[in-house]
This record gives C-alpha cells, sequence and structure tokens, in this order.
C-alpha cells in the first residue's frame, strides 16, 4: 500500500513513488509523510449527512402557541428602491470623486514641466527635442480635451442641480413649518455673513445702491464677510434690476481656449452654483429670480451668440451697457483687492475691465468693457485670466 504525503505548497496528496508535486514542483524529498495511507484516508472522511425526513403530524395535532417575544416582534419591512438607488449614487459620486482628485496629477505635471526647464537651462542631452515639443502637444490636446469634457458636464451637472434645488422648493411649500435653509441645505456660511434688510429694497429705483448678500472683498482671511453694495438700474412692481457696484471676482469666462457662448461657458455655470452659495443666504436665494436671457449678436462683427438662456444670475451685454448707463464714465468697473490680489489688470484710476456676455469678434473672445468704460467688441479671449466679474441679477422685493 503505497504512503500519502502533503505538500507544504499546495496541499495536494501525493503517492511517495512520486518525484515531485505535479502541482507545484516542489521536490518528494522535502515533502514530509502523512500519517495515514490511501484506504484510510478513504475511511477517515466525514459521511455525509443525509437529513432524516420530519415525522408526519398526527391527525388531532393542533400548531404550537407561538413565542410571546417573536409573536410581538415588529414586522421587518424592506427598504424601498430609492433607498438603494441612493446608495448606488452615493457610490457612484465618491468613485468620481475620487478620479477627479488633480492634485496628484496637478503635481505629476508641475514636475515634468519643472525636470524640463530644468534640462534646458544646463546643457540639453541629446537633439530630440521634436520629439519632447511633439509629446507636450499630444499632453496639450488631452488636457484641453480632458477639460472641455468636464466643463460640458458641469454645466449637465448646474443644470441638473437647479432642476433638484427648485423641485425641492415646491415640496418645501406643500408642507408646514419648514424652514428655508432646509431647502437648500445647511449654510455654511451663515455665522460670516451680513444679513440683508429687506425692507430697504421695496423703495429702490434706478440709480439708487442697495445692500444684498455678503462675500469677501479684501485678501485677507481674518477681514471676513463685507455686504456687497448693488447698483440698480431698473425697477419694476416687485422686482429690481442689479449689476455689482465693482468687481467680485477675476474669472475665466470659459475654462478653456474654444468657441463657446454665454450659455455653453464655464463662467455661467458658476455664477449659477458656487457663486449663488458662498454669496447669498438661503433667504436671499430665495428672493433671486430666473428669468430668460437674451443672446445678442455682436454689435460690429454679428459673431453668433448661441440661445437664450434661462439664469438667477448673469452678464450684462453689450445693448445693457448701452442701454442702463448713461455714458462710458458710468459703465466703469471700480476695482476691488480682493479681484486685483487675485490678478486683475487695475489702471491708475483704480478701474478694471470687466466681462459681458456678448461674443467678441472670434468665437473664442468675448466682449469687455474696458477699464476707461468703453465696450471692446472685438473683446479679450475667453480663458484670459485677468478680467473681472460683475454680476448682474432681478431681485423680487
Amino acid at each position: 500500500m503505497k504512503t500519502l504525503i502533503e505538500c507544504p505548497n499546495c496541499h495536494k496528496m501525493l503517492t511517495d513513488n512520486l518525484a515531485a508535486c505535479p502541482k507545484c514542483g516542489r521536490l518528494i524529498t522535502d515533502l514530509e509523510s502523512d500519517v495515514g495511507s490511501e484506504a484510510e484516508l478513504e475511511t477517515n472522511q466525514e459521511p455525509e449527512a443525509v437529513p432524516e425526513p420530519a415525522p408526519a403530524p398526527a391527525a388531532d395535532t393542533k400548531p404550537a402557541p407561538e413565542d410571546n417575544a417573536a409573536a410581538s416582534a415588529p414586522e421587518t419591512i424592506e427598504a424601498p428602491a430609492s433607498a438603494e438607488f441612493f446608495d448606488r449614487l452615493g457610490s457612484a459620486v465618491d468613485s468620481i470623486k475620487d478620479k477627479l482628485a488633480l492634485g496628484a496629477v496637478s503635481a505629476e505635471i508641475a514636475g515634468l514641466f519643472g525636470d524640463i526647464r530644468t534640462a534646458l537651462s544646463g546643457e540639453f542631452v541629446g537633439n530630440d527635442k521634436t520629439g519632447m515639443m511633439d509629446k507636450l502637444s499630444e499632453l496639450r490636446a488631452a488636457m484641453n480635451d480632458c477639460a472641455e469634457f468636464i466643463g460640458g458636464r458641469l454645466a449637465e451637472l448646474d443644470e441638473t442641480r437647479r432642476l433638484l434645488e427648485d423641485n425641492s422648493s415646491e415640496e418645501t411649500g406643500k408642507g408646514s413649518g419648514t424652514s428655508e435653509e432646509a431647502a437648500y441645505g445647511e449654510d455654511e456660511f451663515a455665522e460670516e455673513r451680513v444679513r440683508t434688510d429687506f425692507e430697504k429694497l421695496k423703495d429702490a429705483k434706478a440709480g439708487d445702491r442697495i445692500l444684498f448678500g455678503s462675500c469677501m472683498q479684501e485678501f485677507d482671511p481674518d477681514a471676513g464677510f463685507r455686504a456687497i453694495e448693488w447698483l440698480v438700474l431698473d425697477s419694476e412692481p416687485g422686482r429690481i434690476f442689479v449689476v455689482s457696484s465693482c468687481a467680485l471676482e477675476v474669472l475665466q469666462y470659459n475654462a478653456v481656449d474654444k468657441s463657446v457662448t454665454w450659455r455653453a461657458s464655464t463662467l455661467r455655470s458658476f455664477l449659477n452654483s458656487g457663486f449663488m452659495d458662498l454669496v447669498f443666504a438661503p433667504e436671499e436665494r430665495e428672493r433671486i429670480i430666473s428669468v430668460i436671457v437674451a443672446a445678442d449678436k455682436n454689435r460690429v462683427y454679428k459673431t453668433l451668440p448661441g440661445g437664450t438662456t434661462t439664469d438667477k444670475v448673469f452678464l450684462l451685454s453689450s445693448s445693457d451697457v448701452e442701454r442702463y448707463f448713461g455714458s462710458r464714465l458710468d459703465s466703469k468697473c471700480p476695482d476691488s483687492d480682493y479681484c486685483h490680489a487675485r490678478g486683475s489688470v487695475r489702471n491708475a484710476g483704480g478701474y478694471c475691465p470687466w466681462w459681458l456676455r456678448t461674443p467678441g469678434r472670434y468665437g473664442n473672445f468675448a466682449s469687455v468693457v474696458l477699464d476707461d468704460g468703453r465696450i471692446s467688441d472685438d473683446g479679450l479671449k475667453v480663458d484670459s485670466e485677468t478680467v473681472a466679474v460683475r454680476p448682474a441679477m432681478w431681485i423680487s422685493v
């Protein structure tokens, strides 16, 4: 009878006439003998348990009474399908957030550029500069494609968020005693905000200046929030049309240098999402009215402006500036310390250029009001980083 040996690597049972384990290749001399034989191994296997048939109950047998504790236990209710959906949604969002963690990517790209600059500053080893330039062009194209894709998804995300927000407001109105904060979620900056006196808005007329919302206006974290001053451009029964009195932000019209209209711009997405959350308290957001925003062609070059939009916060157009500002002196935009620290170009008088939503001479240009108050129909490239933002909106009073 052959002796059984167990391989310590793969635990396969082998007979002692083998030179090596056929599964993992270990030599037979390294293996330890098992205590049993093939016959013993077979007889030592635990037989499979065969369930005994339950005895048939007698004809006069009654069901046993249920245990009181079990009888009183509450019925288990399965979670509704919506709960499973939100679990999946949460997992998907977490996964996407992980993939969008750009810090490591930014550091890697910065390191790459640093290495190239270091090599160019000394004696460049090798002559394959053309190959390197081709690779950098590939990287730029890939980054542009990525930015363009993300820009489009941002617009879709913000539109979906607005739909959810409107739906949440409707649902809140159906109930009773639900606060405005519940409709918008917790206000992250509640303790820092300067609250608006809504009573003072009721008598506002064109040319007046009002305080509404609050934000950082100095590039100093310790300075805190200050009330934002707005210039009233027009007033109608129950509402007023305003534009910020000075520059509030310095942002690109669009994150990517490409042909783009106001409708698809990243600046529009930001003003109707992150900007509103940052600058306005929930009760202030309630008073900002969604309006249809016209799409006007360029006055000189007739550049196509895209379609109309429905926005709460937007930029003025060239025709708006002509209509509401009496002269170019009135349309000059005072720079703020916050914007200047973030890169705005300020002239000697303290004024800076600001974006209009009207397209510029080319599809990848947007019109601007220059620092002297003149409208530039040529405009600037949409990815320019030194142009200020003066948001406009209609407020319910």
